[in-house]
């Protein structure tokens, strides 16, 4: 067969192709809702491919809005396919539908419009080692910034004033994350949310991108070919405005749950929170719910953009709290410590910090000590008769039969006190700090022996979105690495404001230490790019994966961070004159004794990425010089322990 003839044939074939994918109606041809094709680009959490099949927020929606009138959407009826593609069809192609688009002046008589049914943010994305500071839209001129081809965020950046010739298009937002990551731009717009999924589809960490500058909001809608009957676009409205209103008892309607679960704003500030009285971690004062747990829950609406205030924080009994979380729908139960027997009764977010399950008891002669917890005849209390404190389970793993339940802590103060038991159970931090708010004499109770160690978490009902748990979560860690401008998480701030510095249980020597700086300024001597870029990716040695607190972090002699293998969000940032959470600027001892004296240590105070609190710690640091010429401080510490004391 000739080319002619393969190509005629080529072309014939196509047009078949089309035809069966695309039904074609001529002018008088009627349709409905069932018979449409669906088209959508990636772009999460909208929409995108999981498992070959397309997901995400608006398409909930979509399937939401074919219940509501009566058909049914399948997979099969939904494609995945470049922006541009996508609205090229749906401009020649009747029967198709592409969402979820913006409404532009230029698109808006090409097509019959559906929506609005909620909005995103446009902002632009830059490496964290990119010192990029956007403050006003003038500023864009002086950068070079990709955009997906065909998007809004393109026609807004021209709209700005940008130079067309510094503004670089591509169909896939991978290509451009590639392109940001490699430097061919400086910076990347797309939405808010997609950043940090399409920083994963490429392989690197989303701490090592950021947010600086936001162009605009844009509300988004369903685009349906121009001669689309006006029976399909309004059956199509009709259901779309019905799953958008509210039930009269004022429960969410039903796109604000498909929202919400897609959005952690709004599903964070629509779940109900239950609390107990523990401080430090949560209690009451002065109407209001503080503490640790409380202030972090704070800080996670802040960051993710939610409404504090439509959130519900509920005071109350423990066992209330428990039950109430284990059986209701939209709610979270904290602090909750996490067990092996409570770890599938719920979804969980954390940790938030690390506590000891300690026996509490008088502080006579000879009764400290962990051969206290062998006299299993002792009479031990506990907390809660009908959901039991943690300590309950601990005291009936450590072999205790003789146990009194208790609905409150001053109860079990009074038992001591009396006689009526030998000691309590309870977490050692909140033991301690109600021991001094209700016994008669507190420095005449203390804890005696250690019976277990537990993580404290929030606790979310099985029935939470999976995507608002992981966004919980997301913003966690957040709260724990990202640091602020005087160079301390907010989580550091948060520990110091309501407990003493700990000690670390995790055990790492001052050799280790010292042969990790050594071997780095070896490799940085030899190939430093390769050196920075094996820190940066987490990559052993630099990062330890059965030791994640052994890793190695590098400076210029300017104080600014160069590389960081456990916190690669730190790159880029200048720490000059920045402090730990007491005020003491150990960076700049460290600049100081590195190029004074070459090698040296310093003390100073610190979370750790391997057990939550907040910890003395001791950095070991060396000036090097590198393969291209420049001067690096190379640093790598340990976080401190102490003997045991049985406590």
């Amino acid at each position: 067969m000739n080319v002619r003839i393969m190509g005629y044939y080529t072309v014939i074939a196509g047009i078949v192709l089309a035809c069966l994918v695309f039904p074609v109606y001529g002018e008088s041809d009627e349709y409905n809702l069932s018979d449409l094709v669906f088209l959508t680009e990636e772009f999460p959490p909208f929409q995108f491919a999981k498992d070959g099949v397309v997901t995400g927020l608006t398409t909930d929606i979509l399937h939401a809005i074919g219940e509501e009138a009566g058909f049914l959407i399948t997979d099969a009826d939904i494609s995945l396919v470049p922006l541009q593609e996508g609205l090229s069809t749906v401009r020649e192609t009747p029967g198709t539908v592409i969402f979820s688009v913006a409404k532009t002046p230029e698109r808006e008589d090409l097509y019959r419009w559906v929506g609005p049914f909620t909005s995103y943010d446009i902002v632009l994305y830059a490496k964290r080692s990119n010192p990029v500071t956007i403050k006003e839209a003038e500023d864009l001129r002086s950068y070079t910034i990709g955009a997906v081809t065909g998007d809004v965020s393109g026609e807004m950046l021209l709209d700005l004033g940008m130079d067309p010739g510094s503004l670089r298009t591509d169909p896939d937002p991978r290509s451009l994350f590639t392109m940001l990551d490699e430097g061919t731009i400086d910076l990347l717009a797309t939405g808010d949310a997609a950043g940090n999924y399409f920083a994963g589809e490429i392989g690197q960490r989303p701490g090592l991108y950021r947010i600086v500058y936001q162009i605009d909001s844009i509300p988004l809608y369903f685009a349906f070919h121009k001669d689309t009957p006006d029976a399909v676009t309004d059956s199509f409205t009709d259901a779309l405005d019905r799953i958008s209103q509210a039930p009269p008892a004022g429960e969410m309607s039903r796109i604000d749950e498909i929202i919400s679960t897609w959005v952690p704003s709004r599903g964070l500030s629509a779940l109900t929170y239950y609390t107990e009285e523990y401080p430090p971690y949560n209690f009451k004062e002065n109407g209001d719910v503080s503490g640790i747990s409380a202030d972090i829950l704070r800080e996670v609406f802040s960051f993710t953009g939610a409404d504090s205030g439509a959130a519900k924080i509920i005071h109350g009994p423990w066992d209330t709290g428990y039950n109430t979380v284990l059986d209701t729908p939209g709610t979270v139960l904290f602090s909750t410590a996490r067990s092996e027997e409570r770890n599938d009764l719920f979804l969980w977010a954390g940790p938030v910090i690390t506590d000891k399950s300690v026996i509490f008891g008088l502080n006579r002669s000879g009764s400290t000590g962990n051969g206290f917890c062998d006299e299993k005849k002792l009479r031990i209390g506990t907390v809660a008769a009908v959901t039991d404190d943690i300590s309950g389970d601990d005291l009936r793993a450590a072999g205790y039969r003789d146990i009194l339940y208790a609905q409150d802590i001053p109860s079990l103060v009074t038992a001591l006190e009396d006689g009526t038991i030998d000691g309590f159970a309870y977490a050692y931090l909140p033991g301690m700090s109600l021991i001094e708010q209700y016994a008669k004499d507190p420095d005449a109770i203390v804890p005696l022996c250690t019976l277990d160690t537990h993580e404290y978490y929030y606790a979310c009902n099985r029935d939470v979105p999976a995507p608002i748990v992981t966004a919980f979560q997301e913003t966690l860690d957040l709260i724990k690495t990202e640091k602020d401008q005087d160079g301390v998480s907010m989580y550091e701030r948060i520990l110091y404001r309501y407990i003493e510095p700990g000690y670390a249980t995790s055990v790492i020597t001052p050799l280790q230490v010292q042969e990790l700086v050594s071997y780095t300024a070896d490799t940085l001597s030899r190939d430093a790019e390769k050196t920075l870029s094996d820190i940066n990716a987490g990559r052993p040695p630099f990062l330890d994966a059965e030791q994640p607190d052994l890793y190695v972090f590098v400076y210029d002699t300017n104080a600014t961070m160069v590389a960081h293998a456990a916190n690669p969000s730190m790159v880029g940032a200048n720490y000059q004159g920045k402090t730990d959470v007491t005020g003491k600027p150990f960076r700049d001892e460290i600049m100081q004794g590195a190029l004074a004296n070459g090698t040296g240590w310093v003390d100073y105070l610190y979370s750790s990425p391997a057990e939550t609190g907040l910890f003395w710690k001791t950095t070991a640091y060396e000036l090097v010089r590198g393969s291209d010429g420049r001067e690096f401080v190379v640093c790598s510490g340990m976080y401190k322990t102490h003997e045991d004391t049985g406590i």
